[in-house]
């Protein structure tokens, strides 16, 4: 599968000029497994170790995982096992989900360009095509005056009864899948769940909410929120440990009753 160039860009003047810029956007969109693969992570190891099966299985040669100074022991043992071809920019300390925005030096590393950004905690959909990141760059380009970013639409149809804020998950998520623009595609905010940014995001970020300018992706391009399946009552040693520990890093942590740590849900 290729991408026709020529008929994306025709009236893109802002994506011809960012095209033209730096040589190195165009070789992504001709070789866009290069594009770097970001993952955030604190304390997560299975939802991380499907990830980073994912990254691999799709071929992606640049893969890199942001930890905000995780202490899961298990998870300081599999860094260990996979830092021969993944890359890991530890933090000083924990910075949350907007990490990579907050270091000048990451983003100076890796923003510069086409990149794919995603929280360690969301799985792709199992039915996903094999071409996904054409789709991704396609429609990037295509809306690439109104946007900064496209990634998977969250599924909500199977969150668990047992999901103590599984209401104000529904509540809060439903509106994303509401304004379709054409055939599953959405317009719809993306915090840092999957999603393909274009080059230098910041510069097209004059207001806070410009970070949340996106469209999400239906039918077999979407993903689950991990966080969402979580079952309270049987938590795993890992599950018990995040809990316990984390904080900005994840708004949907939740407790028993369904009480977010985040105001906004």
């Amino acid at each position: 599968m290729s991408i026709n160039i020529k008929a994306l860009i025709k009236n893109k003047y802002l994506f011809l000029k960012e095209l033209l810029s730096d040589f190195k956007n165009i070789k992504q969109i001709l070789f866009p497994k290069e594009i770097p693969f970001i993952i955030i992570n604190f304390n997560q190891l299975l939802y991380l170790q499907h990830l980073i099966d994912f990254a691999k299985k799709n071929n992606f040669k640049n893969i890199i995982v942001i930890d905000n100074v995780s202490t899961y022991p298990p998870l300081l043992d599999y860094y260990k096992t996979i830092e021969h071809f993944v890359t890991i920019e530890k933090m000083d300390r924990n910075y949350g989900h907007m990490v990579l925005f907050q270091s000048p030096e990451l983003v100076n590393k890796y923003c510069q360009n086409f990149f794919i950004l995603t929280d360690a905690d969301i799985e792709p959909n199992p039915k996903l095509p094999r071409f996904f990141l054409y789709k991704l760059l396609f429609l990037l380009i295509k809306y690439y005056n109104t946007i900064l970013k496209i990634g998977f639409a969250l599924e909500i149809n199977d969150i668990p009864l047992q999901y103590p804020a599984r209401e104000k998950v529904l509540n809060w998520e439903k509106k994303y899948w509401t304004d379709e623009i054409e055939k599953n595609v959405y317009n719809a905010h993306i915090d840092t769940t999957f999603a393909l940014y274009k080059p230098n995001p910041k510069k097209y970020m004059k207001f806070p909410k410009d970070f949340y300018k996106a469209l999400r992706l239906g039918s077999n391009y979407t993903a689950r929120h991990g966080g969402w399946y979580i079952d309270y009552n049987n938590l795993s040693e890992e599950q018990q440990y995040y809990v316990n520990l984390s904080n900005q890093s994840s708004s949907w942590i939740t407790d028993k009753d369904g009480n977010t740590k985040s105001k906004d849900y």
